[in-house]
């Protein structure tokens, strides 16, 4: 049982004949929108701090079935044929997903941003997925031929800083929303998928969409700050 109001999770526990209750800082039910989701989420203060400069992160993770493509995409997919990637067939409107609101509230912020403080906005986006604990390019499909082949993945370095980055991984600048979305849909396609016998569209992988933003001050080149969403 859900308890929006009260903020809780009840789950019955056949061994102890009870409930097994748990309390989390939100909930949201099945009946929710998926802007109501955006909100309640608090993903426009998130988005809002990446175009002041700061870093931050969105993710999903839960049991396979329990909607988080669909809550992070917008997407739902139809698998035509046995073994072959599902096509995914785009929501727009109001059952769009965390992703494209968030690329376009993203946009929208540097847009005020550059007016009213006189800077200039670079948005550089990259997709990777890990597949069997090796890092391939969304968008790069030669790279991800080698998915399918079991090849050796691109490398993750890490700087002394504790940045990390993976070598060789494509980078496009975007300088609009329909940039981004093309490069997202791209990805989307390149995923690769292995069904299971509970979600016969699952990618059984992670995938991470990033959206690096450099904004320079137009009075002061060398005054750079970079963030990443």
């Amino acid at each position: 049982m859900v308890d929006s109001g009260a903020k809780g999770v009840s789950a019955w526990n056949d061994r102890t004949n009870s409930y097994k209750n748990a309390e989390f800082d939100i909930v949201i039910d099945q009946a929710a929108q998926q802007g109501r989701v955006f909100e309640l989420a608090g993903l426009h203060d998130l988005v809002k701090h990446v175009a002041e400069g700061y870093h931050a992160t969105v993710f999903a993770y839960g049991q396979t079935g329990s909607g988080k493509t669909y809550t992070m995409e917008g997407y739902k997919y139809k698998v035509e044929q046995p073994g072959k990637a599902p096509q995914a067939q785009f929501e727009c409107g109001e059952n769009e997903g965390i992703v494209p609101r968030s690329v376009r509230l993203l946009f929208d912020l540097i847009k005020q941003q550059s007016n009213l403080q006189k800077k200039k906005f670079t948005v550089y986006c990259s997709y990777l997925q890990v597949y069997k604990e090796k890092i391939y390019d969304l968008l790069n499909k030669s790279h991800v031929k080698g998915v399918v082949a079991d090849g050796p993945g691109l490398k993750l370095k890490w700087s002394k800083n504790d940045v990390f980055s993976v070598e060789n991984l494509y980078t496009f600048e975007c300088k609009t929303v329909d940039d981004v979305m093309a490069l997202y849909h791209f990805g989307i396609k390149n995923k690769v998928v292995a069904s299971h016998n509970m979600n016969n569209s699952s990618s059984r992988s992670h995938s991470m969409l990033s959206l690096t933003v450099e904004q320079v001050e137009v009075s002061n080149l060398d005054n750079v700050v970079v963030s990443k969403l």
